[in-house]
Protein backbone atom coordinates (compact mmCIF):
# COMPACT_ATOMS: atom_id res chain seq x y z
CA UNK A 1 0.00 0.00 0.00
CA UNK A 2 1.39 3.56 -0.90
CA UNK A 3 1.74 6.10 1.96
CA UNK A 4 1.68 9.10 0.66
CA UNK A 5 4.62 11.73 2.37
CA UNK A 6 3.22 14.84 4.31
CA UNK A 7 2.37 17.75 2.28
CA UNK A 8 2.04 15.99 -1.19
CA UNK A 9 -0.76 16.39 -3.42
CA UNK A 10 -2.23 12.94 -2.46
CA UNK A 11 -2.30 13.47 1.29
CA UNK A 12 -4.27 17.06 0.40
CA UNK A 13 -6.99 15.48 -1.52
CA UNK A 14 -8.11 12.88 1.42
CA UNK A 15 -8.07 9.15 0.96
CA UNK A 16 -11.86 9.00 1.30
CA UNK A 17 -12.04 10.62 -2.23
CA UNK A 18 -9.14 8.67 -4.01
CA UNK A 19 -10.26 5.53 -3.13
CA UNK A 20 -13.90 6.85 -4.43
CA UNK A 21 -14.78 4.71 -7.73
CA UNK A 22 -14.35 5.94 -11.21
CA UNK A 23 -17.48 4.21 -12.01
CA UNK A 24 -19.22 6.35 -9.41
CA UNK A 25 -17.97 9.72 -10.22
CA UNK A 26 -19.02 9.00 -13.67
CA UNK A 27 -22.62 8.38 -12.94
CA UNK A 28 -23.05 11.28 -10.90
CA UNK A 29 -21.13 13.47 -13.74
CA UNK A 30 -23.09 15.54 -15.79
CA UNK A 31 -23.72 14.03 -19.05
CA UNK A 32 -21.42 16.12 -21.36
CA UNK A 33 -18.98 15.75 -18.76
CA UNK A 34 -18.61 12.15 -19.65
CA UNK A 35 -19.00 12.13 -23.02
CA UNK A 36 -16.35 14.62 -23.82
CA UNK A 37 -14.11 11.96 -20.81
CA UNK A 38 -14.66 9.04 -23.35
CA UNK A 39 -13.20 11.31 -26.10
CA UNK A 40 -9.54 11.62 -23.96
CA UNK A 41 -8.08 8.52 -25.90
CA UNK A 42 -8.47 9.68 -29.21
CA UNK A 43 -7.20 13.31 -28.61
CA UNK A 44 -4.47 11.46 -26.70
CA UNK A 45 -3.43 10.24 -29.74
CA UNK A 46 -3.81 13.22 -32.00
CA UNK A 47 -1.62 15.02 -29.51
CA UNK A 48 1.45 12.60 -29.26
CA UNK A 49 1.20 12.10 -33.22
CA UNK A 50 1.89 15.73 -33.31
CA UNK A 51 4.47 15.99 -31.00
CA UNK A 52 6.18 12.93 -32.53
CA UNK A 53 6.04 14.35 -35.90
CA UNK A 54 7.67 17.86 -34.80
CA UNK A 55 10.12 15.96 -33.58
CA UNK A 56 11.09 14.13 -37.24
CA UNK A 57 10.65 17.21 -38.65
CA UNK A 58 13.32 18.93 -36.01
CA UNK A 59 15.78 16.25 -37.09
CA UNK A 60 15.65 16.55 -40.50
CA UNK A 61 15.09 20.04 -41.53
CA UNK A 62 18.12 22.09 -42.10
CA UNK A 63 16.41 25.86 -41.67
CA UNK A 64 15.03 24.83 -38.71
CA UNK A 65 18.19 23.64 -37.22
CA UNK A 66 19.84 26.65 -37.95
CA UNK A 67 17.59 28.77 -36.86
CA UNK A 68 17.23 27.54 -33.64
CA UNK A 69 20.97 26.86 -33.14
CA UNK A 70 21.16 30.95 -32.92
CA UNK A 71 19.76 30.74 -29.24
CA UNK A 72 21.79 32.16 -26.88
CA UNK A 73 22.69 32.57 -22.95
CA UNK A 74 20.00 35.45 -21.79
CA UNK A 75 22.81 37.96 -19.87
CA UNK A 76 22.51 38.35 -16.17
CA UNK A 77 21.24 41.47 -15.54
CA UNK A 78 21.74 43.46 -11.81
CA UNK A 79 19.59 46.45 -12.38
CA UNK A 80 16.20 46.84 -13.71
CA UNK A 81 15.51 50.33 -15.36
CA UNK A 82 12.09 52.48 -14.89
CA UNK A 83 9.21 51.30 -16.52
CA UNK A 84 5.34 50.85 -16.94
CA UNK A 85 3.16 47.97 -18.10
CA UNK A 86 0.10 49.01 -19.62
CA UNK A 87 -3.19 46.62 -20.14
CA UNK A 88 -6.63 46.54 -21.72
CA UNK A 89 -9.47 44.74 -21.32
CA UNK A 90 -13.11 44.06 -21.46
CA UNK A 91 -15.78 41.42 -19.94
CA UNK A 92 -15.03 37.91 -20.92
CA UNK A 93 -18.29 37.79 -22.70
CA UNK A 94 -19.23 41.04 -23.57
CA UNK A 95 -21.56 42.66 -21.44
CA UNK A 96 -24.64 42.39 -20.35
CA UNK A 97 -27.63 41.95 -22.51
CA UNK A 98 -30.41 44.09 -21.75
CA UNK A 99 -34.08 44.39 -22.92
CA UNK A 100 -33.53 47.98 -25.15
CA UNK A 101 -29.88 46.57 -25.95
CA UNK A 102 -25.82 45.80 -24.51
CA UNK A 103 -24.51 47.91 -21.87
CA UNK A 104 -20.33 47.48 -22.92
CA UNK A 105 -17.74 48.23 -21.00
CA UNK A 106 -13.59 48.53 -21.32
CA UNK A 107 -10.65 49.88 -19.14
CA UNK A 108 -7.20 50.63 -19.51
CA UNK A 109 -4.43 51.36 -17.40
CA UNK A 110 -0.64 51.30 -16.61
CA UNK A 111 1.24 50.95 -13.45
CA UNK A 112 4.97 51.38 -12.90
CA UNK A 113 8.06 49.81 -11.66
CA UNK A 114 11.65 49.54 -11.59
CA UNK A 115 12.00 53.66 -9.81
CA UNK A 116 9.69 55.47 -12.09
CA UNK A 117 7.25 56.71 -10.06
CA UNK A 118 8.70 60.36 -8.62
CA UNK A 119 5.67 60.36 -6.25
CA UNK A 120 3.13 57.69 -4.90
CA UNK A 121 -0.15 59.21 -5.56
CA UNK A 122 1.29 58.85 -9.41
CA UNK A 123 2.37 55.08 -9.66
CA UNK A 124 -0.82 53.82 -11.58
CA UNK A 125 -3.30 55.10 -13.79
CA UNK A 126 -6.81 53.70 -15.02
CA UNK A 127 -9.42 54.81 -17.27
CA UNK A 128 -13.06 53.18 -18.25
CA UNK A 129 -15.52 53.75 -21.14
CA UNK A 130 -18.71 52.25 -20.76
CA UNK A 131 -21.38 52.85 -23.64
CA UNK A 132 -25.16 51.37 -24.37
CA UNK A 133 -25.21 49.71 -27.90
CA UNK A 134 -28.10 48.33 -30.07
CA UNK A 135 -26.48 45.35 -31.27
CA UNK A 136 -24.04 42.70 -31.64
CA UNK A 137 -22.13 45.05 -34.04
CA UNK A 138 -20.64 46.55 -31.16
CA UNK A 139 -19.45 43.53 -28.97
CA UNK A 140 -17.61 42.46 -31.63
CA UNK A 141 -15.56 45.93 -32.07
CA UNK A 142 -14.41 45.62 -28.01
CA UNK A 143 -11.18 44.57 -28.97
CA UNK A 144 -10.38 47.28 -31.03
CA UNK A 145 -12.50 49.45 -28.38
CA UNK A 146 -10.00 48.30 -25.37
CA UNK A 147 -6.70 48.63 -27.82
CA UNK A 148 -7.81 52.38 -28.71
CA UNK A 149 -8.50 53.48 -25.32
CA UNK A 150 -5.16 51.43 -24.08
CA UNK A 151 -3.71 53.65 -26.95
CA UNK A 152 -4.86 56.66 -25.18
CA UNK A 153 -3.44 55.66 -21.56
CA UNK A 154 -0.17 55.04 -23.08
CA UNK A 155 0.12 58.64 -24.72
CA UNK A 156 -1.40 60.00 -21.62
CA UNK A 157 1.71 58.04 -19.80
CA UNK A 158 4.05 60.03 -22.47
CA UNK A 159 2.69 63.12 -21.93
CA UNK A 160 3.89 63.29 -18.09
CA UNK A 161 7.02 61.66 -19.29
CA UNK A 162 7.73 64.54 -21.29
CA UNK A 163 6.98 66.53 -18.32
CA UNK A 164 9.35 65.35 -15.82
CA UNK A 165 6.77 63.99 -14.02
CA UNK A 166 7.79 60.53 -14.34
CA UNK A 167 11.05 58.63 -15.51
CA UNK A 168 10.33 55.80 -17.54
CA UNK A 169 12.64 54.32 -19.88
CA UNK A 170 10.57 51.26 -21.43
CA UNK A 171 7.21 50.30 -21.69
CA UNK A 172 5.43 46.87 -20.99
CA UNK A 173 2.32 46.18 -22.93
CA UNK A 174 -0.24 42.99 -22.38
CA UNK A 175 -0.49 41.89 -25.66
CA UNK A 176 0.58 42.51 -29.16
CA UNK A 177 3.45 45.60 -29.94
CA UNK A 178 0.74 46.49 -32.99
CA UNK A 179 -2.66 45.38 -32.75
CA UNK A 180 -2.87 42.16 -35.49
CA UNK A 181 -6.05 43.77 -36.92
CA UNK A 182 -3.64 46.61 -38.37
CA UNK A 183 -1.33 44.49 -39.86
CA UNK A 184 -4.08 42.00 -41.55
CA UNK A 185 -6.28 44.31 -43.03
CA UNK A 186 -6.43 46.00 -45.91
CA UNK A 187 -5.59 49.82 -46.32
CA UNK A 188 -8.67 50.25 -47.61
CA UNK A 189 -10.69 48.90 -45.21
CA UNK A 190 -8.96 50.32 -42.12
CA UNK A 191 -9.25 53.64 -43.75
CA UNK A 192 -12.99 53.11 -43.84
CA UNK A 193 -13.37 51.59 -40.38
CA UNK A 194 -13.42 55.62 -38.05
CA UNK A 195 -12.38 52.98 -35.09
CA UNK A 196 -9.55 51.18 -37.09
CA UNK A 197 -8.32 54.60 -38.79
CA UNK A 198 -8.20 55.87 -35.43
CA UNK A 199 -6.56 53.24 -33.94
CA UNK A 200 -3.74 53.20 -36.22
CA UNK A 201 -3.32 57.00 -35.45
CA UNK A 202 -2.88 56.43 -32.18
CA UNK A 203 -0.37 53.44 -32.68
CA UNK A 204 1.82 55.27 -34.52
CA UNK A 205 1.64 58.73 -32.28
CA UNK A 206 2.48 56.19 -29.81
CA UNK A 207 5.51 54.92 -32.18
CA UNK A 208 6.68 58.38 -33.12
CA UNK A 209 6.59 59.65 -28.80
CA UNK A 210 8.74 56.57 -28.00
CA UNK A 211 11.24 57.57 -30.53
CA UNK A 212 11.63 60.87 -29.67
CA UNK A 213 11.51 60.17 -25.83
CA UNK A 214 14.16 57.30 -26.51
CA UNK A 215 11.87 54.89 -24.73
CA UNK A 216 11.92 50.98 -25.49
CA UNK A 217 8.62 49.19 -26.23
CA UNK A 218 7.42 45.89 -25.95
CA UNK A 219 4.61 43.75 -26.50
CA UNK A 220 4.62 40.22 -24.37
CA UNK A 221 2.42 38.34 -26.28
CA UNK A 222 1.00 35.85 -23.58
CA UNK A 223 -1.74 33.76 -25.97
CA UNK A 224 0.49 33.27 -28.93
CA UNK A 225 -0.47 30.67 -31.57
CA UNK A 226 1.91 32.30 -34.48
CA UNK A 227 3.51 29.86 -37.16
CA UNK A 228 6.61 32.01 -37.86
CA UNK A 229 8.76 28.96 -37.97
CA UNK A 230 6.52 27.65 -40.22
CA UNK A 231 6.83 30.20 -42.61
CA UNK A 232 10.75 29.68 -42.20
CA UNK A 233 10.84 26.00 -42.67
CA UNK A 234 8.15 26.82 -45.63
CA UNK A 235 5.51 23.79 -44.59
CA UNK A 236 3.26 24.29 -41.63
CA UNK A 237 4.64 22.58 -38.96
CA UNK A 238 2.26 20.34 -36.23
CA UNK A 239 2.28 22.67 -33.27
CA UNK A 240 2.64 26.68 -33.07
CA UNK A 241 5.93 28.89 -32.30
CA UNK A 242 5.50 28.73 -28.47
CA UNK A 243 4.93 25.17 -28.25
CA UNK A 244 7.69 24.20 -30.31
CA UNK A 245 10.34 27.19 -28.28
CA UNK A 246 8.84 25.48 -25.11
CA UNK A 247 10.10 22.68 -26.19
CA UNK A 248 13.20 22.75 -28.00
CA UNK A 249 14.94 26.20 -25.76
CA UNK A 250 17.09 25.58 -22.78
CA UNK A 251 15.58 27.37 -19.51
CA UNK A 252 17.94 31.12 -19.14
CA UNK A 253 18.35 30.86 -23.15
CA UNK A 254 16.95 33.28 -25.97
CA UNK A 255 16.36 33.44 -29.79
CA UNK A 256 15.88 36.55 -32.30
CA UNK A 257 13.52 35.12 -35.09
CA UNK A 258 13.62 38.43 -37.42
CA UNK A 259 11.43 41.48 -37.74
CA UNK A 260 8.08 42.19 -39.00
CA UNK A 261 9.20 43.14 -42.97
CA UNK A 262 11.34 39.75 -43.36
CA UNK A 263 8.70 37.45 -41.26
CA UNK A 264 4.89 38.29 -42.26
CA UNK A 265 5.68 37.57 -46.36
CA UNK A 266 7.04 34.48 -45.50
CA UNK A 267 3.56 33.75 -43.65
CA UNK A 268 1.31 34.75 -46.19
CA UNK A 269 3.77 32.74 -48.62
CA UNK A 270 2.63 29.71 -46.22
CA UNK A 271 -0.91 30.00 -46.44
CA UNK A 272 -0.35 30.37 -50.75
CA UNK A 273 0.61 26.65 -50.72
CA UNK A 274 -2.79 25.56 -49.07
CA UNK A 275 -4.97 28.07 -50.56
CA UNK A 276 -3.36 30.39 -53.33
CA UNK A 277 -6.13 32.57 -53.69
CA UNK A 278 -6.06 33.61 -50.02
CA UNK A 279 -1.84 33.49 -49.83
CA UNK A 280 -1.75 35.95 -52.71
CA UNK A 281 -4.50 38.30 -50.79
CA UNK A 282 -2.76 38.45 -47.86
CA UNK A 283 0.80 39.10 -48.93
CA UNK A 284 -1.07 42.29 -50.87
CA UNK A 285 -2.50 43.07 -48.04
CA UNK A 286 0.90 42.79 -45.63
CA UNK A 287 2.90 44.50 -48.48
CA UNK A 288 0.68 47.24 -48.65
CA UNK A 289 0.02 47.91 -44.87
CA UNK A 290 4.28 47.78 -44.43
CA UNK A 291 4.47 50.28 -47.13
CA UNK A 292 1.78 52.34 -45.32
CA UNK A 293 3.64 52.30 -41.89
CA UNK A 294 7.20 51.47 -42.31
CA UNK A 295 7.94 51.67 -38.84
CA UNK A 296 5.54 48.56 -38.42
CA UNK A 297 7.88 46.21 -40.42
CA UNK A 298 10.71 47.16 -38.02
CA UNK A 299 9.16 44.91 -35.12
CA UNK A 300 11.21 42.65 -33.78
CA UNK A 301 9.97 39.23 -32.53
CA UNK A 302 12.04 37.12 -29.88
CA UNK A 303 11.34 34.21 -27.58
CA UNK A 304 13.12 33.14 -24.49
CA UNK A 305 13.06 30.79 -21.82
CA UNK A 306 13.12 32.05 -18.27
CA UNK A 307 16.04 30.78 -16.04
CA UNK A 308 14.09 30.31 -13.86
CA UNK A 309 11.38 26.63 -13.38
CA UNK A 310 8.22 28.20 -14.54
CA UNK A 311 4.74 26.47 -15.13
CA UNK A 312 5.00 24.04 -18.04
CA UNK A 313 8.20 25.18 -18.58
CA UNK A 314 7.10 27.59 -21.45
CA UNK A 315 8.50 30.27 -23.09
CA UNK A 316 7.97 34.07 -23.67
CA UNK A 317 6.91 36.22 -26.95
CA UNK A 318 7.79 39.48 -27.04
CA UNK A 319 7.54 42.23 -30.13
CA UNK A 320 9.73 44.63 -29.54
CA UNK A 321 11.20 48.44 -31.03
CA UNK A 322 14.22 48.91 -29.25
CA UNK A 323 14.03 53.31 -29.21
CA UNK A 324 15.93 53.72 -25.89
CA UNK A 325 19.04 51.68 -27.66
CA UNK A 326 19.01 49.74 -24.88
CA UNK A 327 19.62 46.18 -26.81
CA UNK A 328 17.51 43.18 -27.30
CA UNK A 329 19.90 40.97 -25.03
CA UNK A 330 19.30 43.91 -21.98
CA UNK A 331 15.55 44.27 -22.52
CA UNK A 332 15.41 39.90 -22.55
CA UNK A 333 17.58 40.09 -19.38
CA UNK A 334 15.38 42.58 -17.12
CA UNK A 335 12.08 40.78 -18.30
CA UNK A 336 13.77 37.40 -17.41
CA UNK A 337 14.88 38.95 -14.27
CA UNK A 338 11.45 39.73 -13.31
CA UNK A 339 9.84 36.48 -14.08
CA UNK A 340 6.74 35.10 -12.09
CA UNK A 341 7.31 31.73 -11.52
CA UNK A 342 3.45 31.07 -11.37
CA UNK A 343 3.46 32.32 -15.13
CA UNK A 344 6.60 32.77 -16.72
CA UNK A 345 5.46 36.34 -17.27
CA UNK A 346 7.35 39.44 -15.98
CA UNK A 347 5.91 40.66 -12.88
CA UNK A 348 4.36 44.12 -14.27
CA UNK A 349 2.54 42.36 -16.88
CA UNK A 350 0.59 40.09 -14.34
CA UNK A 351 0.29 43.09 -11.96
CA UNK A 352 -1.22 45.15 -14.66
CA UNK A 353 -3.63 42.60 -15.82
CA UNK A 354 -4.90 42.56 -12.27
CA UNK A 355 -5.21 46.52 -12.10
CA UNK A 356 -7.13 46.43 -15.20
CA UNK A 357 -9.49 42.75 -14.18
CA UNK A 358 -13.19 43.74 -15.59
CA UNK A 359 -15.51 41.14 -14.79
CA UNK A 360 -19.06 41.59 -15.76
CA UNK A 361 -20.13 41.77 -12.36
CA UNK A 362 -18.73 45.18 -12.38
CA UNK A 363 -21.30 46.18 -15.08
CA UNK A 364 -23.87 45.29 -13.06
CA UNK A 365 -23.23 47.85 -10.91
CA UNK A 366 -23.40 50.35 -13.38
CA UNK A 367 -26.75 49.15 -14.40
CA UNK A 368 -28.14 49.88 -10.59
CA UNK A 369 -26.49 53.26 -10.94
CA UNK A 370 -28.21 54.15 -13.85
CA UNK A 371 -30.98 53.12 -12.40
CA UNK A 372 -30.68 55.20 -9.73
CA UNK A 373 -29.96 58.40 -11.66
CA UNK A 374 -32.37 58.44 -14.11
CA UNK A 375 -35.28 57.76 -11.43
CA UNK A 376 -35.65 61.81 -11.38
CA UNK A 377 -36.68 61.78 -14.62
CA UNK A 378 -40.19 60.52 -13.82
CA UNK A 379 -40.37 57.73 -16.30
CA UNK A 380 -42.29 55.47 -14.36
CA UNK A 381 -41.92 51.85 -14.76
CA UNK A 382 -39.65 52.46 -18.65
CA UNK A 383 -36.29 52.47 -16.93
CA UNK A 384 -36.61 49.05 -15.40
CA UNK A 385 -37.67 47.47 -18.64
CA UNK A 386 -35.32 49.06 -20.65
CA UNK A 387 -32.21 47.59 -18.32
CA UNK A 388 -33.55 44.80 -17.70
CA UNK A 389 -32.07 41.60 -18.63
CA UNK A 390 -33.22 40.16 -21.94
CA UNK A 391 -32.26 36.77 -20.35
CA UNK A 392 -32.76 36.22 -16.41
CA UNK A 393 -31.75 33.05 -16.31
CA UNK A 394 -28.18 34.32 -16.76
CA UNK A 395 -28.32 37.29 -13.93
CA UNK A 396 -26.36 34.92 -11.93
CA UNK A 397 -23.73 35.82 -13.91
CA UNK A 398 -23.47 39.38 -13.10
CA UNK A 399 -24.96 40.21 -9.77
CA UNK A 400 -22.21 39.94 -6.67
CA UNK A 401 -23.14 37.58 -4.17
CA UNK A 402 -24.96 38.74 -0.91
CA UNK A 403 -23.70 39.11 2.12
CA UNK A 404 -24.80 36.16 3.71
CA UNK A 405 -23.30 34.32 0.89
CA UNK A 406 -20.38 35.66 1.12
CA UNK A 407 -19.77 34.73 4.78
CA UNK A 408 -20.51 30.51 4.17
CA UNK A 409 -18.41 31.03 0.79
Amino acid sequence: MHVAEPGSPREQVGPELLEEPLEELEEISHPALVALLREADNLAVAVAERIKKLHEILSSSKVLRETLSRAKEIPPISTVLGGAAIDSTYPVNGGIELVGGLLLGVVAGYILFGGACKKESSCRYAAAKPFFAENDESKKKLPAYAKLLEKKVALKLFERNGRGEVDVKIILFDGELIPYILLFRSQGFIQQSPLLRKLDQAVLRILREAEEQGISLVGVVKRSYSQLFSAIHGEKLPLNDKALVSITLRAGTMIELGSFKDLLPGYARLYEKKDPERGKKLLKVIRERLRANPVYGDVKVVFYKPSIPVAYSQAVKIELLDYGGLGVDRIVGMLNKMTNPATSIPYPVDLIDEYVRFEARTLELLRRRILAKIAVHGLGTAPHIVLGYTNPEKRYLYEYPSRQERKTS
